[in-house]
């Protein structure tokens, strides 16, 4: 009978150290998250920042990423267009000349 309580008693230390180590992994899986929740805030309000460069004004409202990629990247694409048009009609310009 004594030998089974010890048994039991070993048991129940070994089932508490994995219970500790386990909570331990959960502690440091919580703070790598908060730091990549931390981290796409920040991408997010570069985003934000970009987009406002091209609106012009600020953005209060709360838009996804892909709607802000999407937004920065159409942008992007008309702002090269009209670079490339300004190219070619100067050497148009200039050809003419």
């Amino acid at each position: 009978m004594i030998k089974l309580c010890g048994e039991s008693e070993q048991q129940i230390q070994d089932g508490q150290k994995d219970l500790e180590s386990a909570l331990q992994k959960i502690e440091m899986l919580e703070k790598i998250a908060s730091g990549g929740e931390k981290k796409l805030e920040e991408v997010r309000k570069e985003l934000i920042k970009i987009a406002e460069l091209f609106e012009k004004k600020k953005i209060t409202a709360n838009y996804s990423f892909e709607v802000l990629c999407d937004f920065i990247f159409d942008k992007s694409n008309r702002l090269f267009r009209k670079y490339e048009n300004s190219l070619s009609e100067l050497s148009l310009y200039k050809e003419n000349k």
